[in-house]
């Protein structure tokens, strides 16, 4: 995806501007997670797409989630920490602490990436897990899709 493309896809999605996903999708239409469900939360997680947009980066953006709700990851040039209201998930509900991040410099596609990323799961939001992927809606919304990772 070039610049301009992935930089349109996801400043459109950053501004909450409709997007193609259904009704039945957005935040408040999610249904609650089940007990199995909040035990599929903990575990790695792959970034695949922000607003239906696929993400392309040389290494995969990353949301690791313990138990203890330890949050820390990859998010496209820098690192992150954070902490999850573990509160809220039986609601179904999502919410990180302040994230705290490496200070590194990228470049700008990159750092764009990972400013949509990382401000998107920073907001209230929603989960849902289902088989091998979370889906986590923000209130906007703004829709990020995750998979477990594919071992090698």
């Amino acid at each position: 995806m070039t610049r301009g493309v992935l930089a349109a896809t996801l400043l459109t999605a950053a501004l909450g501007l409709p997007s193609c996903t259904p009704k039945a999708n957005r935040a408040n239409d999610t249904p609650k997670p089940t007990d199995a469900a909040l035990g599929s939360i903990w575990g790695d997680w792959e970034l695949q797409r922000i607003q239906g947009a696929g993400i392309k980066t040389p290494h995969p953006i990353t949301m690791t989630i313990s138990a203890n709700g330890g949050v820390s990851g990859f998010a496209g040039v820098n690192r992150y920490t954070a902490t999850l209201d573990l509160a809220r998930l039986p609601r179904g509900g999502f919410k990180l602490g302040p994230i705290v991040t490496t200070r590194m410099a990228g470049p700008d596609e990159l750092m764009f990436v990972e400013d949509v990323f990382t401000t998107a799961i920073e907001k209230d939001a929603s989960f849902l897990v289902k088989d091998d992927e979370l889906v986590i809606t923000t209130r906007d919304p703004m829709f990020l899709l995750f998979a477990r990772p594919v071992r090698k």
